[in-house]
């Protein structure tokens, strides 16, 4: 029997806040954290020619349909929130872009995803799991042999952690903190050999998420850090310096593949 993991967000977390966030994202390559992350994918992940991806945990999609223009993969979403899963659907519709939006609790078993897939990507989930290695134990499941796993989480244990725990406690406290060697061991606990981890992005003021009902001046500071993000972002962009680190840098990746028994 396999072991469990809490689920420290929870279903009606979820809800509420896809309910409140009712303005459907997208990829803008100018963005620079997203430009940091389609260096990495476009360095590591294979072309489509029928493979097939995976997001667990994709509530209102900004990067399945990425994933089907840049890549050409065949692109399937799973996610046990019905709104979030609605606006994954409409996400996909608003750029016309195929794929299958599965509203379903990616813990529970699902034969019919078993080792179907080339590559299984997950964006701000397994943090919010108090046994990380569990979930990826189950993410392992949907992949084929020699399939590839990207995780991705936010760095709560640096500069934007910090800052999250300050601004809005209860949302720092639905994260386990991970640095980048315990998301490798989970990973590795899991059955996934590494092929590359890292921190990625720099000044990512974007991944804190604010209270809907802060003063003025937690949003005098929140407009504060986003120009100082932008104004650094320009420098960067202009030097070729990446200032990554494990206290600069807004996520925390690992790229893996399927092989081996969990230890």
């Amino acid at each position: 029997m396999k072991a469990s993991s809490a689920d420290l967000a929870g279903r009606a977390y979820w809800e509420e806040t896809w309910q409140r966030r009712t303005t459907l994202g997208s990829v803008n390559l100018k963005n620079y954290s997203q430009a940091r992350f389609d260096a990495v994918f476009t360095r590591f992940l294979p072309p489509g020619n029928g493979r097939a991806l995976l997001e667990a945990g994709c509530a209102q999609s900004s990067w399945l349909p990425y994933f089907r223009q840049r890549f050409g993969y065949e692109i399937v979403g799973l996610d046990y929130s019905e709104t979030g899963c609605e606006a994954a659907r409409r996400n996909l519709d608003r750029y016309g872009v195929e794929g299958i939006i599965l509203c379903r609790n990616f813990l529970d078993e699902h034969e019919d995803l078993r080792e179907r897939f080339d590559v299984v990507f997950s964006y701000g989930v397994v943090e919010h799991f108090s046994q990380p290695e569990v979930v990826l134990e189950r993410f392992r499941e949907f992949l084929k042999p020699g399939g590839l796993i990207v995780t991705i989480i936010p760095n709560v244990l640096g500069a934007m952690g910090w800052l999250q725990r300050t601004v809005n406690r209860p949302v720092y406290d639905v994260h386990v903190p991970m640095d980048l060697e315990e998301l490798g061991r989970g990973h590795r606990a899991a059955g996934f050999e590494p092929i590359w981890a890292s921190y990625v992005g720099s000044l990512g003021t974007e991944v804190v998420n604010y209270p809907s009902d802060a003063g003025w001046g937690v949003r005098a500071v929140r407009k504060l850090l986003k120009w100082t993000s932008k104004a650094g972002w320009m420098v960067f962009r202009a030097t070729g310096w990446h200032p990554e680190s494990e206290f600069l840098s807004p996520y925390v990746f690992f790229i893996g593949r399927n092989g081996g028994a969990p230890a």
